[in-house]
């Protein structure tokens, strides 16, 4: 929601300046789809910067954890949109149609809720292994693993014509594994064990 509200405000900010540059009232599709562009682009770079603000303050691991799910959430988030828009943007304002409109908007909520499912059921087996493993490091492992698998494994499956869902679903497996993982995340294994050195 976040990352929408974002691509809006950044949307309008730039209208605004066409508009004060221009002082036209004549509203050029092109120019409007690029502006769309560019916003789905920059959207995503304010969770980045909390991150970083985090890590200097060094904050607990529940909050950091949390601001980072939510960070790979935007993170899908905006790689739909953009593409969308490059979709649109390839497509041409003059052949455009009230399908295609509609089309992007499905494509925005099948893509989305499709990472979803996806990335809940590949957390529920990651769960379900770092759960039942007692070798050290085994979370880190299994995690670094996985990621690589489910890349694999969604861009096997994953039609030609929908060729943002293995971006976003990746990112949203990502998180959703994050997020799964916070409430039976064993809090020292990774700093007891030196999994990453």
């Amino acid at each position: 929601m976040g990352t929408s509200c974002a691509v809006r405000v950044v949307f309008s900010l730039a209208k605004l300046t066409k508009f004060l540059h221009d002082s036209t009232l004549l509203i050029f599709m092109g120019w409007l789809i690029d502006i769309f562009l560019f916003s789905s682009l920059i959207a995503a770079c304010d969770p980045v910067s909390v991150i970083a603000v985090f890590e200097e303050m060094h904050v607990n691991a529940f909050l950091f954890v949390n601001v980072f799910g939510e960070a790979l959430f935007n993170d899908g988030i905006s790689v739909v949109i953009y593409n969308i828009f490059l979709a649109f943007h390839e497509l041409g304002p003059e052949n455009f149609t009230t399908i295609d409109y509609v089309a992007g908007g499905v494509s925005f909520f099948v893509v989305a809720a499709g990472g979803v499912l996806l990335g809940l059921i590949f957390a529920i087996i990651v769960a379900f292994i770092t759960n039942r493993s007692t070798t050290p490091c085994a979370e880190s492992r299994t995690l670094l693993k996985h990621r690589a698998t489910t890349q694999l494994i969604i861009d096997l499956n994953v039609q030609r014509e929908v060729y943002q869902a293995p971006i976003a679903a990746s990112s949203y497996e990502n998180g959703a594994v994050r997020s799964a993982g916070i409430k039976n995340r064993s809090q020292t294994i990774d700093e007891k064990y030196n999994c990453f050195t």
